[in-house]
């Protein structure tokens, strides 16, 4: 079942705010060590008047909004999630976030105003990578470069904190805009991903991007 609820097999699987890339590998299968009982303190990443957080199910209702847009449905190949969806799904990211020992999703805030989302899937420990998803909720900040500074800000966390060396972004391959501002972030272009999907009567195909850790060297190595 998806994270938010039972969705069409050739339907790319749900989060919270967010919406994942792929769920053949679940983000709980990540885990070498036995779970803590705790959540892991709320990660808060800043970097100028930036900011990422964990969700709160208090804006579900926000969540359910940026969802409902059809510019983000078409962009992930997503239908719309309802507030309620998006409550219930609260706990297995808890769940996940106990696993990994930190957040795997987060809110985007500009100047303290929640605006997006962005969050990782396809978390390989052997290979140690992952795939990396962003949503700019609010269709007025799109094409403005939020995407590509959130997108540095976690990354440079990600590559610090969770022994990564590759972190994917997977847009379909007619989303130039998307593909634009993923190389402006620095992003090398790879080739077509082995797999499509099949939504609303039309196939897709995907487009591989990727950070590698040396293109965050001075980043992950600055100071906490």
């Amino acid at each position: 079942m998806y994270p938010l609820g039972p969705l069409p097999a050739d339907v790319r699987a749900g989060m919270v705010a967010g919406i994942a890339s792929d769920t053949r590998a679940p983000m709980t299968a990540r885990s070498r060590t036995p779970a803590p009982t705790e959540l892991p303190p709320d990660t808060v990443i800043a970097g100028g008047n930036l900011c990422l957080r964990p969700p709160r199910a208090e804006e579900a209702e926000l969540y359910a909004a940026w969802w409902s847009c059809p510019e983000a449905q078409w962009g992930f190949c997503s239908d719309a999630r309802t507030a309620a969806d998006i409550r219930s799904a609260l706990p297995e990211l808890e769940a996940e976030a106990r696993d990994a020992g930190h957040w795997t999703e987060f809110v985007l805030e500009q100047d303290g105003c929640p605006v997006g989302s962005l969050w990782f899937s396809l978390w390989d420990l052997e290979t140690r990578t992952c795939d990396l998803n962003i949503l700019i909720g609010e269709p007025a900040l799109r094409g403005q470069g939020l995407a590509r500074r959130a997108i540095r800000l976690l990354c440079a966390w990600a590559f610090r904190h969770a022994d990564l060396e590759k972190i994917r972004l997977c847009p379909r391959e007619d989303h130039f805009p998307a593909i634009r501002c993923y190389r402006a972030a620095g992003a090398h272009l790879g080739g077509r991903c082995p797999d499509a999907v099949h939504w609303r009567g039309e196939t897709v195909f995907f487009r591989e991007l990727y950070f590698l850790r040396t293109d965050f060297r001075a980043e992950s190595l600055a100071p906490a």
